[in-house]
């Protein structure tokens, strides 16, 4: 093997280009389901083939996830299993060796989600709440840089908690249904200044994408942009807050909104 594939930067960069734009060298298949499988077994191949190789392969692997199942798909098979119709049930309790394997995997994350599915895919609930409870630090991906969410079961709104950590710069959240502003999202989302400090962009998405009420305490200082598009309701209230030293606020299909808090452009 050359030496200049040992270096790690250059390594990173032909790893990072082998799932961009695949083993052709091509863009038009990129986002193609089939063609991000072939780049992904092309990675867990090289993460296997040489011990330099590993870690910067399997980083390239998992920096992006439509959704939360590879993750628990990947941790032993005498944990879960699978029934016909797709969904990953628990069969025993969570362990320190199962942690460390989830945990493995779950930090080399940096993007989670579409716009056109669950985050959650086909993980039942209690294997979530499972997980959950044998977190020592509060997050499921610790290194999280952007959330697309779509939407998931009510039953898991109190894990969306586990998704806002320190490193969180753009989230985007696409309602599927009106329930989805139930009272838990809201006080889930009231304490995104303090889980999540770094968050320049906030989308909300969609006919149902209406929060009840955007506060201060949705807002963090870094925020930078706030946007509502294509929502249902004629007019929205804002309250910002007062230390904010500038926020880009866009929306779309309304007649009215009311703004609250200083050092705001509206377009």
């Amino acid at each position: 093997m050359h030496a200049c594939l040992l270096i790690p930067e250059i390594a990173k960069l032909i790893f990072t280009n082998i799932y961009v734009y695949g083993t052709d060298g091509s863009l038009i298949n990129f986002g193609d389901h089939s063609f991000q499988r072939v780049a992904r077994r092309s990675l867990a191949a090289l993460s296997r083939a040489c011990r330099s190789f590993k870690d910067i392969a399997l980083d390239a692997l998992w920096v992006k996830l439509d959704n939360l199942e590879p993750l628990f798909a990947c941790l032993p098979r005498d944990l879960w299993t699978m029934t016909g119709d797709g969904k990953l049930l628990i069969k025993r309790p969570v362990t320190t060796a199962d942690w460390s394997v989830f945990e493995q995997y779950a930090s080399r994350v940096r993007i989670l989600g579409n716009t056109d599915s669950d985050i959650f895919g086909g993980i039942d609930a209690e294997f979530v709440y499972a997980m959950m409870g044998f977190c020592s630090q509060s997050l499921l991906v610790p290194n999280l840089r952007i959330l697309y969410c779509k939407g998931y079961p009510h039953v898991l709104h109190l894990c969306m908690r586990y998704l806002l950590g320190p490193n969180l710069v753009y989230l985007l959240l696409v309602p599927p249904t009106e329930g989805f502003w139930s009272n838990i999202m809201p006080s889930v989302l009231s304490g995104l200044s303090r889980h999540s400090p770094q968050l320049e962009v906030v989308e909300f998405v969609g006919p149902y994408a209406m929060c009840p009420r955007v506060t201060a305490e949705i807002c963090p200082g870094y925020l930078v942009s706030l946007a509502f598009k294509n929502c249902g309701s004629p007019s929205l209230e804002f309250s910002l807050p007062s230390d904010l030293n500038f926020v880009l606020l866009t929306w779309t299909n309304w007649s009215s909104a009311r703004l609250i808090g200083p050092r705001v452009e509206v377009q």
